[in-house]
């Protein structure tokens, strides 16, 4: 069988393969837009403040600010969500994720 006749046959015995590799059960997927969410937690002096929970009271998912108080995690665009900011001897702060931006500066007081 010549060379050519084979590359064909390939072609057509795997080609129904690569139409359908991205649909799910007949459905196709479509990404909505995300916002980023970053930045910094200290406390009023001015020093970060490590592992401060931040969670999002509609989903319940919780996010944590590494050991330099930084944190990042992204949302859905279309739609305001609750954020709750708490860490173990400071005083809970609530704000909306429209409130919060890449690279927002969050301050907690102290109990």
């Amino acid at each position: 069988m010549p060379l050519k006749s084979i590359l064909y046959i390939a072609l057509f015995a795997f080609l129904p393969l690569f139409s359908i590799a991205g649909d799910k059960e007949g459905k196709s997927e479509h990404f909505s837009a995300t916002k980023a969410i970053s930045g910094t937690i200290t406390d009023v002096f001015g020093e970060t403040i490590p592992a401060v929970r931040i969670v999002v009271k509609e989903t319940g998912e919780a996010f944590f600010a590494n050991f330099e108080g930084r944190f990042t995690f992204s949302l859905p665009a279309d739609k305001v969500y609750h954020l709750s900011i708490e860490s173990i001897g400071f005083q809970p702060v609530e704000l909306l994720s429209s409130e919060v931006n890449q690279n927002t500066e969050l301050s907690l007081k102290s109990l």
